[in-house]
């Protein structure tokens, strides 16, 4: 499905996470009046249509710096300490910039905001997941170690953070060996029972992989069987079973049996169903080997390279699918015409097939009755191969005497036939092969039989020998044709060979190995054996926004919901067969008119299992309040604002610029999403200042942030009436504001205008707030009030005795330096 948003609608170049920071919003809004959504969104959002490289860097780097949105906050009622957590989360946020390496100030800021979010509500989920990412993002061992035990135990079915808290425990160990006992432990102790198989799995192959390293191969056996018994969707098992067998030179029955493993473990993962093609096809099991390849055809949405190619139309055309082999030549061939020629270029009548691919298409032809058709195409492979031999190529010479022996009757050049004789055919197989042919097409078949017999184990020579019988049906030959067949599937000689056996009504049979890997592919579900997510959902995505209408600084929160709905287990998370990547789009609509603008892309990692069973769900709540949609509705106080949600599930980039998802993705939406709007006049803004002076700590900051976003909306109104409103409200609020408790300071303060006009406005509150030894209101204040790295408040957050404030008045300093040796290079 195609999510219809061109990339430069929603993509940004907006610095509204840091680079430019709250001040820069405050300031904006003072030269606006009573201006729509849609303008007051344009004015801060700058388009930019990117490629899907910058795109998929742009999602990597919210994803590594800590912009992912996890779960909504724990807390289930609000309270002065949750509202005021949600907008630390929010500034955390703001405070790390667009970009691919925050600044070393950005970090420092966003974990000071973070942490002090965690102090006034240390039950929120979501934030300790975001704590885990930066503190992963800084290198800070033990703070991603720490929070992740807090996550962890907040959201304890999050089986895939549980294995990241446990495996992080573990490489605190000072050795491999001390890893190792301490995994070993873990796995056997009773505490073990209490975690989920897939989690055991996992750390099982860890210690497989460790037992390896240290040398223990009954230690490394002992525990990569038991990570594969606990969880066969253990992609990293599986294939650390099948790479071991093929060191240790195992039978090809094992391998097989690994192999089919992999692909079990992840039945969408192309590379391992081409080497399970591979290996049938050398096994001699075509049809099978064909139903692989074409998976991998429909898993890739494409052909491939020569050799897929060749190997398909080789299995197609010893399982008797003449025609199908045919058909893929053509369309190969068309695709190479497509990708090497001008559109309006003339067609030249030559083939685009490489030589071997032409002698297959020679093959069919010849064995399927077209002999107009198979004349051409040998004309094609003569003329190819000329070419390279009048170029100097002597292995082109060779590949065209052999065309004509074993293709046509016909003999080679006197030369060719000179070098043949003149070899001793005892010491040199590539003359007793020329000759035993060269005996053949003269008739002579004693003669050739000789010649044969000094090379028994060449599949040539071998195929050369069936042609001396005088019997189709001679069950010698038969035997033969099929000992070359198991011989030389991989060659020319293998597929005539299997041709034969078909004129005849005998279709080729796999080895023994080939056979019990068919009994077991058999086995397997239609949907694992023809793999096509395109034609129908492996997993669902849904997404729901419950209720649809909301409050002035109302929390709001998304539910998404995947689904497994295959009919097999599905390893989840990262690196997964279920995709666990998300963007959440969020599109407003136009106020006043005119077109709807986009907020910045929500990126969302829905990874809480590491496997999913069929018709199991994974459900997480994205707080859209805590993204850029929730500095939106606390900054526009009065205004109804409607806005639309699309998840797209496995994102990428389609050419043109437009989003879609991916083969295992999907896509949600919800429409008409609104934020009341509230009538400001004489009534309601004594309404709020009741709220203000309310002993309910919920009302007195829902109460003083709607009034002073009131006030400033209003001080650019040259009415009387007006002017007199906000004399009202800023006289409240300066009064109220001594009564305010708690968070209520920090968080008038986060609402309350900067610059000259907002301490005109709200002068008693600056400098109440810029004498407080409060770090949550102090901090506050330096990130959402002071934008000049020389002013007297910064310097004295520097000289504050609190180590966090101070700290971070550090940070600030270099950051807003940065910021403004930026901006002089953008405009000197």
């Amino acid at each position: 499905m195609t999510f219809g948003f061109k990339v430069n609608h929603y993509l940004f170049m907006l610095n509204w996470i840091g680079v430019v920071d709250m001040m820069c919003i405050v300031r904006a809004l003072r030269s606006l009046k009573r201006m729509s959504v849609e303008r007051l969104i344009h004015r801060w959002l700058v388009g930019l249509r990117v490629g899907s490289t910058v795109w998929v860097g742009v999602v990597v780097v919210w994803a590594a710096v800590g912009l992912c949105v996890p779960d909504a906050g724990a807390s289930d009622r609000l309270t002065a300490q949750s509202l005021m957590a949600d907008q630390l989360v929010l500034l955390a946020k703001q405070s790390l910039g667009v970009g691919d390496d925050p600044r070393k100030d950005q970090l420092t800021r966003a974990g000071v905001l973070l942490d002090l979010a965690l102090e006034l509500d240390p039950q929120d989920a979501g934030a300790w997941r975001l704590r885990v990412e930066l503190a992963g993002r800084v290198g800070d061992q033990k703070g991603r170690r720490d929070a992740l035990r807090r996550y962890c135990t907040l959201r304890p079915t999050d089986d895939a953070a549980q294995l990241a808290w446990i495996m992080s425990t573990f490489e605190s160990g000072q050795t491999l060996e001390d890893r190792t006992v301490k995994a070993k432990r873990l796995l056997t102790g009773k505490v073990s029972s209490k975690l989920s198989k897939a989690l055991r799995s996992r750390v099982a192959s860890s210690v497989a992989r460790w037992s390896m390293e240290l040398g223990d191969t009954v230690g490394f056996t002992r525990w990569l069987g038991e990570a594969a018994r606990l969880d066969r969707s253990n992609k990293e098992a599986a294939r650390m079973t099948l790479d071991w067998l093929i060191g240790e030179g195992a039978s090809m029955e094992r391998i097989g049996q690994a192999m089919l493993r992999v692909v079990e473990s992840d039945p969408v993962d192309v590379l391992a169903r081409r080497q399970l093609g591979q290996l049938l096809l050398s096994q001699g099991a075509f049809v099978a080997a064909a139903q692989q390849y074409e998976a991998v055809h429909r898993l890739s949405g494409g052909a491939g390279d020569d050799q897929f190619v060749y190997n398909w139309a080789r299995s197609m055309i010893c399982g008797g699918e003449y025609e199908k082999a045919l058909d893929l030549l053509s369309q190969y061939e068309s695709a190479m015409v497509v990708g090497t020629q001008p559109t309006d270029a003339e067609p030249s009548g030559k083939t685009m097939l490489p030589v071997d691919l032409e002698m297959l298409r020679l093959v069919v032809l010849e064995k399927s009755g077209k002999p107009t058709m198979a004349q051409r195409a040998y004309g094609q492979v003569q003329q190819l191969l000329q070419e390279r031999a009048q170029g100097g190529d002597e292995q082109a010479k060779n590949d065209l005497m052999w065309v004509r022996l074993l293709l046509r009757d016909e003999k080679p050049d006197a030369e060719m036939l000179a070098k043949g004789k003149t070899g001793r055919l005892e010491h040199d197989p590539y003359s007793a092969r020329l000759v035993g042919w060269i005996y053949l097409r003269d008739g002579q078949f004693e003669e050739a039989v000789k010649a044969f017999a000094y090379v028994p184990n060449d599949p040539f020579g071998a195929y050369g020998v069936t042609k001396t019988y005088k019997d189709d049906r001679d069950p010698n030959r038969l035997a033969r044709l099929a000992g070359v067949v198991a011989m030389g599937s991989a060659d020319l000689a293998g597929v005539l060979a299997a041709c034969d056996l078909l004129e005849v009504g005998v279709h080729p049979k796999p080895t023994a190995a080939g056979g019990l890997l068919v009994d077991q592919i058999d086995g397997w579900s239609r949907q694992m054996r023809e793999p096509d997510p395109a034609l129908e959902d492996w997993v669902s995505l849904d997404l729901k926004v419950e209720p649809t209408r909301y409050r002035y600084l109302e929390p709001i929160s998304a539910k998404l919901k995947l689904q497994n709905k295959s009919s097999m287990a599905l390893s989840a998370g990262l690196g997964g067969t279920a995709p666990s990547r998300l963007v959440l789009y969020v599109s407003l609509r136009g106020g006043g008119g005119g077109k709807p603008a986009s907020l910045p892309p929500i990126v969302v990692d829905m990874g809480r299992r590491l496997r999913l069973e069929p018709r199991e769900t994974i459900e997480v709540g994205v707080r859209l309040d805590r993204s850029q949609l929730g500095s939106l509705l606390g900054l526009n106080v009065s205004q109804e604002i409607g806005f639309d949600l699309t998840a797209v599930l496995d994102p990428r980039i389609k050419q043109g610029g437009e989003v879609t998802a991916g083969m295992m993705g999907g896509v949600a939406s919800v429409y008409l999403i609104e934020r009341y709007g509230t009538l400001v006049n004489a009534d309601t803004i004594e309404q709020r200042i009741e709220m203000l002076n309310s002993d309910d700590p919920v009302g007195q900051m829902h109460g003083v942030a709607w009034l002073e976003g009131v006030a400033k909306l209003l001080d650019e109104s040259e009415d009387e009436k007006a002017k007199a409103l906000v004399e009202k409200i800023t006289r409240a609020v300066n009064v109220g504001y001594a009564r305010l408790t708690g968070t209520g300071p920090a968080w008038a303060v986060r609402f309350m205008p900067g610059g000259e006009k907002g301490k005109n406005l709200f002068g008693a509150i600056h400098e109440a707030a810029q004498r407080s030894d409060d770090p949550v209101l102090r901090i506050v204040y330096g990130t959402t009030q002071i934008d000049d790295p020389d002013s007297a408040a910064i310097n004295a957050m520097l000289r504050h005795r609190d180590p966090v404030i101070s700290s971070f008045g550090r940070a600030l300093r270099v950051g807003l330096v940065a910021e403004r040796e930026a901006k002089q290079v953008v405009d000197p």
